[in-house]
């Protein structure tokens, strides 16, 4: 009696099953590591040199997307595939390293032209438009691959294979619908209306007469009358200074020179004073009593030094962190009404300080012409 043969506890494929199982249990992350790299050379080898462009005759073609429900297809010889080629030949004769950042300007480029190249013929098939028969033939006997010595040739025709011929038959009358398209677009005759309609356009709708009251036009007499009602801002003096930063008991010592002659005051001001104006002896020029402000920020001091004869020392003044006194080069005087400068000087203090005067006024003017405008403009 035959014996019978003992069957083996466990199959070979259930053995390679756990011993893969045993390895990915004991390095989980190498075993997943070792697998991804496993299908990237999978990829890199066997699927890409089968895409188009990639190995020359392939079949495969790749779909980029859509327009209008139309594939935006790659396909060895279609129009997207020409631009293709012709992009990549544009970079090489510049010189352009081909590498991925390159490549991809030449896709991307393509990819744009087939979609604008698509959107033409989509224009066109929904007007009911395709390139005529007869013109499509003519291009096609045109093109110099069926051309000996200057004529059509048939041989050469019928070389090509009928799915040849199709083919290119069918991308002429596509280059030809989107060739029409492309004319119809910038080459529509132009309506005779056209132009004197846009020629209207830049004409005025409607015409203004302008009369205009700018606040520069405020009158010098009403100048001079405001410099009449209000002298004292006005009143004007020649003044040097010392300005001593260390301490009053300085200040004192400094001003007490100047009294007793010990030193002039020039010499004390390029000695001894700290500000912009000791390289001129402290001569800080003429002033009106406004534009004292930022020198003597305190009213009641203000005035008793724009009250300075010519010749006299003010008292020290604690100003700020310093301690300031002044002299007075000329006897003060009030400002001139007819003076240029002076006005010049007064409407600029009117502008910053009252300017609601110099706009009362021009207002009433403006008023006063609008109502005596409403019936009769010109006059």
């Amino acid at each position: 009696m035959a014996s019978k043969e003992q069957l083996p506890k466990k199959m070979p494929d259930d053995s390679a099953r756990e011993e893969i199982a045993q390895k990915f249990k004991q390095r989980p992350f190498i075993f997943v590591g070792t697998i991804i790299v496993l299908i990237i050379v999978i990829v890199a080898f066997v699927f890409v040199p089968a895409i188009p462009g990639v190995q020359a005759g392939s079949s495969i073609d790749l779909t980029f997307g859509t327009y209008n429900k139309t594939p935006i297809t790659y396909v060895a010889g279609n129009y997207f595939a020409q631009v293709r080629e012709s992009y990549a030949r544009y970079m090489q004769s510049q010189s352009e390293t081909m590498n991925w950042f390159t490549e991809y300007q030449v896709w991307r480029g393509a990819f744009t032209e087939a979609v604008v190249r698509t959107g033409m013929l989509d224009e066109m098939k929904k007007a009911g438009y395709t390139a005529p028969t007869k013109s499509v033939n003519l291009a096609m006997a045109s093109l110099p691959q069926f051309r000996e010595e200057g004529r059509f040739s048939s041989t050469l025709y019928q070389a090509m294979t009928s799915a040849e011929r199709l083919k290119l038959w069918r991308q002429i009358q596509e280059e030809l619908t989107a060739g029409r398209y492309q004319e119809d677009l910038t080459g529509l005759l132009i309506s005779s209306k056209e132009a004197p309609f846009i020629k209207t356009m830049a004409s005025p709708v409607r015409t203004f007469e302008l009369v205009s009251f700018p606040l520069s036009n405020y009158p010098a007499a009403e100048i001079a009358a405001y410099i009449a009602k209000s002298p004292d801002p006005f009143r004007t003096t020649h003044l040097s200074k010392i300005t001593v930063a260390t301490s009053e008991r300085e200040a004192r010592q400094v001003l007490t020179s100047i009294q007793n002659g010990t030193t002039t005051f020039e010499e004390a001001a390029r000695t001894h004073s700290q500000d912009g104006y000791a390289d001129q002896g402290g001569d800080i020029g003429m002033r009106m009593a406004y534009e004292l402000v930022s020198e003597i920020p305190d009213e009641a001091n203000r005035t008793a030094v724009i009250s300075l004869n010519s010749g006299l020392l003010s008292p020290i003044y604690r100003i700020n962190d310093n301690w300031v006194f002044f002299r007075a080069e000329e006897n003060p005087y009030p400002a001139d009404g007819s003076d240029e400068i002076t006005l010049s000087k007064v409407r600029a203090y009117l502008m910053e300080y009252e300017r609601g005067i110099i706009e009362d006024y021009m207002l009433d003017r403006a008023t006063s012409f609008a109502s005596a405008a409403s019936t009769d403009f010109d006059e």
